[in-house]
């Protein structure tokens, strides 16, 4: 009688435990042997980025040759915009140096103004005179609103937050920080003003480091990132806010270079002009050549 099984003599013979031993020794082995080769490879390539020499910091003699054709290269600019007012300022925040182009007077700062704003509330929540957690009276936290401000530079949160902290506190508060000519019912501000601000938030003078964070995290993510943010390494970590109104168009940024960050401030206003473009294009190269200046790549 035939069996559907084959019959034993005809299968293979198993192979010994000893001899599976040694096979399995060798899969382990060979495998060992790929992951060091991996992990070797991995460890001299963060070796060769972490050995990489740090972009040595300018000579004074370098520095002053640069500004000195920055500021060349910037009138350029200014003169070849006939009927722009073009105001910018820009400050090493290591160094404290700072230097200004264009006319040096107030310009109605639009949603720039919004980081005052956010400064003075989060100040007041660490002083405990304020919370994120109170309700607005647009109906929602202030917590939310101030994301919202910052964000996507809502004006009825902006309100919400001006109404909390009335104009009283945000005209004592910027006069707190060194801005004494903030002009709360025209909105006007010089660029100095508003770069004197990021220096001190970068450098934890205003807040303390969550709420810091907290701001810059908001800056990094704002829109209306086309005019300084563009002209940036990518690599750099950017952190800005801008303004657009009627036929004004600033941006307000820190250019978190790790070597020699930036406070950058440019206010435009074209007079009726309508000329978005060539503004736009004036900024970019503005920045393009402050970052040359500061031998930022």
């Amino acid at each position: 009688m035939s069996s559907y099984y084959p019959s034993t003599p005809s299968m293979p013979p198993a192979p010994s435990r000893r001899r599976r031993s040694r096979q399995l020794g060798r899969y382990l082995w060979l495998i060992g042997l790929i992951v060091l080769a991996v992990l070797s490879i991995h460890l001299l390539h963060s070796r060769g980025k972490s050995s990489a020499a740090p972009r040595p910091a300018q000579t004074a003699a370098q520095r002053r040759r640069a500004l000195a054709a920055l500021n060349t290269q910037i009138n350029g600019i200014l003169a070849a915009n006939p009927g722009v007012d073009i105001s910018v300022t820009v400050t090493d925040i290591h160094s404290d140096q700072s230097q200004s182009y264009g006319p040096a007077v107030p310009y109605e700062a639009a949603s720039v103004a919004k980081l005052i704003t956010a400064a003075d509330y989060l100040h007041q929540v660490e002083a405990g005179t304020q919370s994120l957690q109170t309700e607005l009276e647009d109906g929602n936290t202030a917590a939310y609103d101030l994301k919202q401000m910052i964000v996507v530079s809502d004006n009825n949160a902006w309100q919400s937050l001006t109404d909390q902290l009335t104009l009283d506190s945000l005209g004592n508060y910027a006069a707190s920080i060194g801005i004494n000519d903030y002009d709360l019912n025209d909105n006007t501000l010089q660029t100095s003003d508003i770069a004197l601000l990021l220096q001190k938030l970068y450098t934890h003078q205003l807040l303390n480091t969550a709420n810091t964070n907290l701001l810059l995290g908001y800056m990094k993510i704002a829109n209306e990132a086309g005019f300084i943010v563009p002209a940036v390494p990518k690599d750099v970590t950017v952190y800005h806010k801008a303004g657009i109104l009627d036929d004004r168009i600033h941006d307000a940024a820190i250019i978190a270079d790790p070597v020699t960050p930036l406070a950058l401030v440019i206010f435009t206003n074209g007079h009726g002009a309508g000329n978005d473009a060539a503004r736009t294009a004036a900024i970019q190269s503005i920045t393009k050549d402050v970052l040359a200046a500061y031998d930022i790549k």
